[in-house]
């Protein structure tokens, strides 16, 4: 047992060690950051740029895709837009967009509710089996509680 002890100790030794020699440390790889950017030519930059403003326009369109109220916001960014001063004209879209928004939801929980497993089942109470409370025993002196006073409340 002790034996394994000690492998297993060692590997775990041995597997953070090569974790910290493969990552570089951090100030070092910032500062290797800035040397690579600032010796970019302004071409190569806006080359880096548009690659990635790219691939943020593909990955936004991929959620816009998905997006089941897109027409509704549209709708409302238009209203909106329109009447910046007078918001309340667009109370009609907002409550549109909302109604989208909880219907999408709905019929999103639904689809999980129909495809996944129910994850407990649900226990009825059963009333026969709790006891009866009991009247408390009676004393001597019964204290009343007031309305007009608030120290005999907690009693």
């Amino acid at each position: 047992m002790r034996a394994m002890g000690a492998t297993f100790g060692g590997l775990r030794h041995d597997v953070q060690a090569n974790k910290h020699k493969s990552r570089p440390k951090k100030a070092t790889s910032v500062l290797n950051a800035i040397e690579d950017i600032q010796r970019l030519t302004p071409e190569n930059m806006h080359q880096e740029f548009d690659r990635l403003l790219k691939d943020a326009h593909s990955h936004a369109m991929s959620l816009e895709a998905n997006s089941p109220c897109s027409d509704a916001a549209d709708t409302l960014k238009r209203c909106l837009h329109q009447n910046r001063e007078h918001n309340c004209k667009c109370f009609s879209a907002m409550e549109s967009y909302q109604s989208c928004v909880i219907k999408a939801t709905q019929d999103r929980v639904d689809e999980l509710a129909k495809h996944s497993p129910p994850t407990s089942e649900l226990l009825q109470p059963r009333i026969n089996d709790m006891p009866t409370p009991e009247l408390p025993a009676a004393t001597g002196r019964q204290r009343h509680r007031c309305w007009w006073k608030p120290w005999t409340w907690l009693r």
